[in-house]
């Protein structure tokens, strides 16, 4: 069924592209990504190893469309094999843009201010690949529905809201405003800079014997870089509370929790430094590392905490085919509510990529 509908959408935007009447631009494009990888978790990760030998979940086909000077548009389709657990097709983008003097206003589904700032190009993943230290050190908020206004360096959103949870309570969650993002990159030279943050709030009602639970996630972080001839270093931090209720992507634990008509928040800290030198026109070379650290606020909770680190090659065999060696280390710490070490998970391998 996923498949039929993938290919009615897909005819219906080839025919669209056909007609000469609607007199707008189609640029049609697609990236094929595979991942080649052994990985060998120790005893306390599971004692297991494997070679995975995927089509990425990142894996894409798309377009964008300009139809005038003020009016854009993108769509952007995820295609994985078949024989993962995973949706096979899936929406990443689908969104329009109105320019203005001095701005652009975006309705849609895109990166929220707090979803594009990619600082590392880790390869391996733990999520669908191209992983970036997302979740371990690098803030990451997803693709999400929203409105958007963009002027002169500075992104405000309003977001859909997700996350948002009952704890456990039985209660009704009702949720009035959206999510507010806010987020001003700063370029000058060979420098840039990113300040951003994030709140997000709703209720909890109807809790059986208590009364109504407010509920508030918040975020804010800073980042930055500077080339220095063919090197470059990267970096950057930031802290939340209740990041699982914001719906922040992480490895560690990072959810408020209700109990005893109290709610306890999580509060959390993150960061990453990655460094990078252009060995020659077509190899790059890079190392980082990340971490992240969550803790209950509560004086007999520990910490629950995870980093990871790699070393890559990137390697431009022609203009748009890269295939990327990498190795590196998962590293998930101590868990908050195991307080022993969760081993490590230890990997090789490269990805392949084609940009069509």
């Amino acid at each position: 069924m996923q498949r039929l509908m993938f290919l009615g959408v897909l005819t219906v935007f080839f025919v669209a592209f056909s007609v000469p009447v609607m007199a707008a631009d189609w640029n049609l494009y697609g990236s094929a990504r595979m991942s080649t990888f052994y990985w060998d978790k120790n005893k306390n990760a599971g004692d297991d190893q494997a070679t995975d030998w995927d089509l990425q979940g990142n894996a894409r086909i798309g377009a964008m469309v300009n139809v005038s000077e003020a009016i854009d548009g993108r769509f952007e389709f995820a295609v994985t094999d078949e024989t993962s657990a995973a949706k096979s097709v899936s929406t990443r983008l689908l969104y329009a843009t109105y320019k203005f003097d001095g701005g652009t206003l975006l309705l849609g589904q895109s990166y929220t201010p707090l979803a594009d700032m990619f600082y590392s190009n880790q390869v391996y993943g733990w999520i669908a690949g191209d992983t970036d230290l997302l979740g371990v050190g690098q803030i990451w908020d997803w693709r999400r529905p929203m409105i958007m206004l963009s002027m002169k360096g500075l992104q405000v959103a309003l977001v859909e809201p997700t996350g948002v949870t009952d704890l456990g309570t039985g209660g009704d969650e009702d949720i009035i405003v959206p999510k507010l993002e806010v987020k001003y990159h700063y370029v000058k030279d060979n420098l840039f800079a990113d300040i951003f943050g994030g709140y997000q709030t709703y209720r909890i009602c109807d809790i059986p014997n208590e009364s109504s639970q407010p509920v508030s996630a918040y975020t804010v972080g800073l980042g930055g870089g500077a080339t220095f001839g063919k090197a470059y270093l990267k970096g950057g931090a930031y802290i939340a509370k209740n990041a699982g209720q914001f719906d922040l992507l992480h490895i560690v634990a990072d959810d408020a929790t209700f109990g005893s008509s109290k709610l306890t928040d999580n509060n959390l800290f993150g960061g990453l430094v990655v460094a990078g030198f252009k060995a020659t026109d077509k190899v790059d070379l890079q190392a980082g590392y990340g971490f992240v650290v969550s803790r209950m606020e509560e004086s007999t909770s520990d910490k629950d905490t995870a980093s990871s680190y790699y070393a890559q090659a990137s390697i431009a065999v022609v203009p748009g085919f890269f295939i990327v060696p990498e190795i590196g280390v998962i590293d998930y710490g101590r868990s908050a509510a195991v307080d022993v070490p969760q081993g490590k998970n230890v990997y090789g391998g490269a990805k392949w990529q084609i940009n069509f």
